[in-house]
């Protein structure tokens, strides 16, 4: 068989250098690029990077490369990589450069969010390849410290026509999460042709045929092994007496071979190597002055350097990370130990106190405080420069430095606070284990079960975690009053997700708990939550009022006796794959009237999949009303709801939303999500728009892209519900790609609801979230079975199949799914109507006209009134439709005014009234096609026809032209932002966005952002 040698590259390499090269061309010529080039150690990853940086030798090059004794030390990796560029820092935005800085220790600001020197990492490289293409090498990437491969991870996923190109190698079988999805370039043993060639090239005329044979067998092309295995062995084994064992993994034999040749060494160039492997930076003159500390002078560097094995230039090189590993696996501590503490006498503590207390911490033998104090503060810096991970592993050490049984259970749940932070739960769950084992007091106790529970929320979102939340919760509030009646938030969160899972009991058990822990633990002012309500004169209920009359408008909210089985709670934690238009929330048991509908269940919201934000304390904001904090409000009026039903919880529950209107940066961030589905669930669609502007503001503002993706479903809802099509499709677009790029689960419900309402076939419906449905089920999430049921309800009304609406509406409303259960009613009513199950609907709207009359907005009174119109005949009928339209032009709901005026219209054409229900239905069809809503303006469009109407022929002939970004881009343009303003607003570069608009004014066939400005936004939607 012929070998593969190629004109200008390596043995046996064609298809792979191809694949680089041709990488390297589309960077210059302005396109960027990512690949990830995988691989076994040894199988010439390394080699063909090198290949990579040859052919791109007329662009810029940067390289790094992991190690795996350095993968503590934050934003290391992103250091060595970007310092050749740190010249071009003041040309990047005051907040990006202050972000870097903060990274890179070289400010002491608050932490620097992950994500915003991801978004100024991308800036400095776009800089950076202004005046040429820009190479970005990173080799070893499983060893690169956390922060670095997150931000590196995010800037790949970023790049599109910056002329930048990024190449990870990454040694299998590791899975590195962070880059998964990613371009990649999998890279397997040579042929059996080219493995003996470069076998035969490497030893001419040494190795017996049978011995040559043998090796390449069982090397299976791995290259380095063909190198490295035969060396060190005597002229006899090489000429017929060599064994080559099957059993041990390449890896591992290629490492035996380097440590056979390093044992060969003299002792003093022995440990200068396992020296320079315990200090992966690679900085020469720290080596020599750590050496001059050993008594080591540079000669010990020659017998290394003659093999090979080492190369002492502008930077320490070994020949292959095996051979670091090997150098450094092989030692004895009590050698690592000495090396370490040269090493840490060789750095200046001030200068670099990280890196000193690092090589210190592994200096020491036994138990040293003093040391792990030193540890301990690198830990408050590198949490202060963002470095979750780098601070639990000097958590870690110094926990295992401490001599006090109770401070080293103290430290080492510090640790697990950290490791959990950082995502890493297993680890996280570990150190809980070990800190157990060591003495500590009631309250450290109590924050390790709170911390024990969180993790297994975040495992399994099923009915075990709302009473472990509640444990931890009753333990912490005799010691940490705000933080016990928080954890309560997170149980009552738990609840949302377990939803109709959990015991009947559980939720009331919970909120009884938190009841009673607001009435009897000091708030801020060290007075009790409630008597501060009531000092305050907050109410404890609404005042009561009639239901509005046809024709008529409630005044205030009216109080009813509350539901049986009434209840709700959302938590802290974001909604997750059924993520619902308004909100979740604990509940009791669903109790079925004599028409098989509950008469008023429970709650939790539907969710996405996305993780929860990791609770970190905040500074507490309070709201207006005696101190009182929003969160302490919304406890309140969460376990209101549950204990007490929905109309008693109205008045604590708007009393909360306001409190939030006015709360500090940190509380929104953290709680969000819970407010705005409250806000949903009591119809106030003014908070609605208000808090998830203001999320999704301060998420950009502030970098905090894990909890971005969730602000932007939230604001997608709200457009959806303001009948902005294209924007809600943009924001879910953004949503899943920050998702994508930050490791989170999606946001998967509001890109639901907007299918359902844009009329797509039940089928397709089925097959586009079937694993997103597949995966909350699986991690125990009953909430999506509400909020599944709801976007199938709205559905199959649009398609007038209105008994499967009913079978739908039915299954969701077994259970009140905060913000799910009042929605859905309402589709129930209207498909049990025309199901001809009367019955049904009037049991659901006696609980829909208690609550909206409760709620008392005009979306809320505006909902009622279609409602009691579908049950209405004659002038009652046509009054409540009236009154309908009239509430809900004053709201910011035009889809349910569309829908009001699509009854009213059919309800007319019914009454032989054809002139006026042709008003109605052409101003239904209008709005229902202008929005793309094609089923429910399908429905109009028939129902016209039918009362002898000729539909609008409404022709825009560029509408879903543009992809998903091009319609954000777009959008944000028409609104007068400047390209690095989009380019912040959208974790983009600005020659990226340059890139796309001039993309955008070709397609909709424009030349400037003043006639963008002119086009109605319905030409900006996404295809």
């Amino acid at each position: 068989m012929a070998t593969e040698r190629p004109l200008h590259g390596l043995l046996g390499r064609v298809a792979e250098c191809r694949v680089v090269a041709e990488l390297v061309t589309n960077v210059r010529s302005g396109t960027s690029q990512t690949l990830v080039v995988r691989g076994e150690p040894g199988i010439g990853k390394s080699a063909l990077l090198g290949h990579l940086l040859d052919c791109a030798a007329d662009s810029r090059l940067l390289r790094v490369a992991g190690a795996e004794y350095e993968s503590e030390l934050a934003y290391a990796g992103l250091h060595q990589l970007c310092g050749p560029l740190f010249p071009l820092l003041e040309r990047l935005p005051a907040a990006q450069r202050a972000a870097l800085d903060t990274a890179f220790g070289l400010s002491a600001r608050g932490p620097a969010d992950r994500f915003v020197v991801g978004l100024a990492v991308l800036a400095l490289l776009a800089e950076a390849a202004e005046e040429r293409s820009l190479l970005c090498v990173i080799d070893d990437a499983q060893w690169l410290d956390q922060e670095s491969l997150v931000t590196l991870a995010f800037v790949a996923r970023r790049l599109q026509a910056e002329s930048v190109g990024l190449v990870f190698a990454v040694r299998q079988p590791e899975e590195v999460r962070e880059l998964a999805g990613l371009p990649e370039l999998l890279i397997s043993g040579l042929r059996y042709a080219d493995a003996r060639a470069l076998l035969d090239a490497a030893w001419p005329g040494r190795l017996d045929e049978t011995i040559r044979d043998r090796i390449v067998a069982e090397s299976r092309g791995n290259p380095l092994a063909l190198l490295e295995l035969p060396r060190g062995l005597t002229p006899a084994e090489l000429a017929g007496g060599y064994h080559l064992p099957g059993s041990a993994p390449i890896a591992t034999q290629i490492e035996q071979s380097f440590l056979r040749q390093v044992e060969s060494l003299p002792p003093d160039t022995r440990r200068l190597m396992l020296t320079a492997a315990a200090e992966p930076m690679g900085d020469v003159a720290l080596l020599w002055r750590a050496a001059a500390h050993l008594g080591l002078g540079f000669d010990a560097a020659t017998p290394a350097q003659q093999e090979g094995l080492i190369e002492l230039d502008a930077h320490v090189r070994f020949r292959h990370p095996l051979v670091r590993s090997a150098v450094y696996r092989a030692a004895s501590r009590s050698d690592r130990r000495t090396v370490h503490a040269a090493l840490t006498a060789a750095i200046d503590a001030t200068a670099d106190p990280d890196r000193h207390a690092w090589h210190l911490g592994h200096a020491t033998s036994g138990l040293d405080e003093s040391v792990a104090v030193q540890l301990e503060h690198s830990a408050d810096r590198a949490r202060a420069r963002g470095g979750i991970a780098a601070a639990a592993a000097f958590l870690e050490r110094a926990a295992e430095l401490t001599p006090d049984p109770h401070r080293r259970g103290e430290r080492a749940l510090a640790a697990a606070q950290s490791r959990f932070d950082s995502g890493a739960f297993d680890a996280a769950t570990a150190l809980l284990a070990s800190a157990a084992t060591y003495p500590t007091n009631a309250h450290a106790r109590a924050t390790a079960a709170r911390l024990q529970a969180q993790i297994a929320f975040r495992l399994n979102r099923g009915p075990t975690a709302p009473p472990a939340l509640l444990a931890a919760a009753q333990a912490l509030t005799p010691h940490d009053p705000q933080a016990a009646r928080e954890t309560y938030l997170e149980a009552l969160g738990a609840t949302i997700y377990a939803g109709r899972l959990q015991p009947p009991h559980s939720p009331q058990a919970l909120a009884h708990a938190a009841h009673t822990a607001l009435t009897t633990t000091p708030t801020t002012s060290n007075t009790p939550a409630i008597a501060t309500a009531a000092a305050s004169g907050a109410p404890a209920t609404a005042p009561a009022t009639a239901p509005a009359t046809p024709g008529t408008r409630a005044t205030a909210p009216a109080t009813a006796p509350a539901t049986p089985g009434a209840a709700a709670a959302p938590a802290t934690t974001p909604a997750t794959a059924s993520g619902g238009p308004a909100t979740p929330t604990a509940s009791a048991a669903p109790s079925s009237t004599t028409s098989g509908l509950p008469a008023a269940p429970a709650s939790s919201i539907p969710t996405s999949s996305s993780q929860p934000p990791a609770p970190a304390p905040p500074p507490p904001s309070t709201a207006s009303s005696g101190g009182l904090r929003p969160t302490d409000l919304l406890l309140d009026g969460l376990a209101t709801r549950i204990t007490d039903g929905y109309v008693a919880a109205v008045p604590p529950l708007r009393q909360a939303l306001e409190g939030f209107a006015d709360a500090d940066e940190t509380d929104v961030l953290r709680w969000f999500w819970l407010p705005w589905l409250v806000a949903g669930d009591i119809w106030d669609d003014a908070k609605w728009h208000d808090l998830s502007t203001r999320a999704v503001s301060l998420c950009r503002e502030s970098g905090a892209l894990t909890h971005l993706p969730l602000a932007l479903g939230y604001r997608a809802v709200v457009h959806l519900h303001a009948g902005e099509f294209a924007a809600a499709s943009a924001l879910t677009a953004e949503g899943d790609l920050i998702s994508k790029v930050t490791g989170g689960a999606p946001v998967n419900y509001p890109p639901m609801l907007l299918a359902a309402w844009r009329g797509i076939e039940p089928e397709d419906l089925m097959t586009s979230f079937r694993p997103d449905l597949e995966d909350v089920a699986s991690r125990g999430e009953a909430r999506w079975i509400g909020g599944l049921g709801y976007v199938n309800a709205v559905l199959h009304n649009a398609l007038g199949r209105y008994d499967v609406a009913l079978a739908a509406a039915r299954q969701a409303c077994e259970y009140d799914d905060l913000g799910i259960y009042g929605f859905t009613l309402v589709e129930l009513i209207e498909a049990a109507s025309r199901s001809g199950a009367h019955d049904e609907a009037a049991a659901a709207l006696r609980i829909v006209r208690e609550r909206t009359s409760a709620a008392g907005t005009d979306w809320a009174l505006g909902v009622q009134a279609w409602s009691r119109a579908l049950l209405s005949n004659g002038p009652t009928a046509e009054t409540l439709y009236q009154e309908s339209i009239d509430r809900l032009q004053q709201t910011r709901i035009p889809i349910h005014l569309g829908r009001v005026r699509l009854l009213y219209g059919e309800w007319l054409r019914r009454a032989n009234r054809r002139t006026d229900a042709r008003h109605q239905l052409q101003a239904a069809h209008d709005q229902f096609s202008d929005l793309g809503a094609d089923a429910y303006a399908e429905r109009a469009r028939r129902e016209l026809l039918a009362a002898g109407g000729s539909p609008h022929r409404r022709h825009e002939p560029t509408r879903g032209l543009l992809t998903s970004q091009e319609s954000q881009i777009a959008r944000l343009a028409r609104q007068g932002l400047s390209n690095p303003e989009i380019g912040a607003e959208l974790y983009l570069s600005r020659h990226t966005v340059d890139w796309h608009l001039r993309k955008v004014f070709a397609k909709l066939e424009i030349t400037s952002r003043k006639q963008l400005s002119r086009l109605p936004l319905s030409r900006l939607e996404s295809a």
